[in-house]
């Protein structure tokens, strides 16, 4: 089946902003959701999707190689061909941000990603933690490792570490930070003041 030609940029920015978000969200979640399907007990019994319920015995890194490294940064390198480097990326940004600025996707997010989940996918050092501010530094993290190792690391920025500025915003807080692995700097230095 062949793909419909996209005739203008007009069209191709309304073609992606339809598309995207759904591809972005099915990738970004994938590692969320086996995460949360590994922290659930084994079942005895199989019901009607009990398929989809067992453990997968991967690993995090496994597991994000597959949803990003060989699913997602594939399909938007060959996008990227159709666009100039700098209008994709901002094109990535403007999409992935609308995405995660939504309540909807927001709960989902915070409903999967637990303390086990973070464990394994970013080392980090509280700075601060009070009734003004959260500070974290991060200095490993999972998507930056899969997105550097495929040579996608300006992508991996658009349209993972550029979403906290939403994330921060739908949450009612500002984010304030000068450096992220993916741009490679040392560390991440989020610190999220919380608005009276």
């Amino acid at each position: 089946m062949k793909c419909p030609e996209v005739k203008s940029n007009e069209n191709r920015r309304q073609f992606l902003s339809k598309l995207i978000p759904a591809g972005v969200m099915a990738c970004m979640c994938c590692p969320k959701m086996l995460s949360a399907a590994q922290a659930q007990p084994a079942k005895e019994t199989m019901s009607d999707d009990g398929l989809y319920l067992e453990r997968s015995e991967m690993s995090y890194e496994a597991i994000f190689n597959f949803a990003f490294r060989d699913h997602l940064i594939p399909i938007l390198q060959e996008l990227s061909k159709h666009y100039s480097k700098d209008e994709f990326l901002k094109i990535m940004k403007d999409v992935a941000s609308n995405a995660f600025s939504r309540k909807d996707v927001m709960d989902k997010s915070n409903k999967n990603l637990n303390q086990v989940f973070w464990s394994h996918v970013i080392e980090r050092e509280v700075v601060e933690d009070s009734v003004q501010a959260f500070e974290l530094k991060i200095t490993k993290c999972l998507w930056e490792k899969v997105y550097r190792e495929a040579g996608a690391a300006e992508l991996g920025y658009a349209v993972v570490c550029n979403t906290d500025f939403a994330t921060a915003k739908a949450s009612d807080q500002q984010l304030i930070r000068s450096k992220t692995l993916m741009q490679g700097h040392d560390c991440c230095n989020h610190r999220w003041i919380y608005k009276t």
